[in-house]
């Protein structure tokens, strides 16, 4: 089985995409709009410990914006 997860929280043909839900790479929807899904699976992640592991994100969301300072 070939999962993604959601990346954003979104509505796409009626349907609600939640950030974090883990799809079928192969469902129509994914297909449809693959910019909205990764394979990434730390996306949605919960933790319940202060301790709980920090992920990087290297790239800009789709329609986020970075704040970046070039000197």
């Amino acid at each position: 089985m070939d999962i993604v997860f959601a990346i954003a929280t979104t509505v796409v043909d009626g349907h609600v995409i939640e950030r974090g839900e883990h799809w079928l790479r192969s469902d129509p929807l994914v297909r449809l709009r693959p910019d909205l899904f990764t394979d990434d699976p730390s996306v949605g992640l919960s933790y319940s410990t202060p301790d709980a592991p920090v992920f990087e994100q290297a790239t800009a969301a789709p329609g986020e914006r970075r704040q970046v300072r070039r000197g």
